[in-house]
């Protein structure tokens, strides 16, 4: 099985530090099979283009802190 490349997609929102995600991967910034791209998951186009040639993806975008949310639960069917 090839080792393949690692693609990180982050739109560095100020909410949680943009300088302290940017530290998180600086050791990875330089790697060979290592890519940044900096935009939003909310860009579909952006997304068709990072996700073309992509087999799997681990989805770890998340919203920091956010507990203020209330859902109605759906109904039961």
């Amino acid at each position: 099985m090839d080792k393949g490349e690692v693609v990180c997609l982050d739109n560095f929102d100020p909410y949680y530090s943009p300088q302290a995600k940017r530290k998180n991967i600086e050791p990875l910034i330089e790697h060979p099979d290592f890519k940044l791209v900096e935009g939003s998951i909310l860009d579909i186009e952006l997304l068709g283009r990072v996700f073309a040639d992509v087999d799997y993806v681990f989805h770890n975008a998340a919203q920091a802190g956010v507990r203020s949310v209330k859902m109605k639960q759906p109904p039961v069917q």
